[in-house]
């Protein structure tokens, strides 16, 4: 009776594992491989006249490492099934959660990423199925008595990271 149970248990166990782990997981939809097979990702230009010279470099690669490691698409450099493009519009440092002497514990830099994306292979007929342009973004937090610059590289890691997995799933979320 008791390894009954402890097999229940345990099933039960995996099941809320294997639940949660869909809900927060990499992937928040599927592509259909029979239609798309390529993909072109563009440079994103930073338009926003702030922030460090190798961020635009370093968002359009992530973004395109990120593809590559979570998809079997292959990618071209134009003219692709799906063709991915947009600049970053936005790269903002301001003062959070202000204190009783109206100073900030906390900074925020924002970065805002416009995206947009054209699916080749969409029924024409189906104006949804075509593409959609959006803007991401996404704040990281640090430290008011530290400078941008001993905490920049962190967050643009975590920052970057986040844009492109909601770049991705809204992608994904079509099929």
């Amino acid at each position: 009776m008791n390894s009954i149970r402890l097999s229940i248990a345990l099933v039960i166990a995996l099941l809320m594992i294997t639940l949660s782990g869909c809900k927060y997981g990499m992937n928040a939809g599927s592509i259909d491989y029979t239609k798309i097979k390529t993909i072109s990702i563009y440079n994103f230009p930073n338009e926003s006249g702030n922030g460090p010279p190798y961020l635009s470099q370093r968002f359009t690669e992530k973004l395109r490492s990120y593809i590559q490691a979570n998809t079997k698409l292959i990618q071209v450099k134009s003219g692709g099934d799906w063709e991915v493009e947009g600049s970053i519009i936005s790269y903002r440092v301001e003062p959070v959660s202000p204190q009783a002497n109206q100073t900030a514990a906390q900074n925020r830099l924002t970065v805002v990423v416009k995206v947009k994306f054209i699916n080749n292979k969409a029924n024409p007929d189906v104006r949804e199925e075509a593409g959609w342009e959006q803007s991401f973004s996404c704040p990281g937090y640090f430290p008011q008595d530290q400078s941008l610059s001993q905490n920049e590289a962190n967050l643009i890691e975590s920052i970057t990271d986040q844009i492109i997995q909601d770049t991705y799933n809204k992608m994904t979320s079509n099929w």
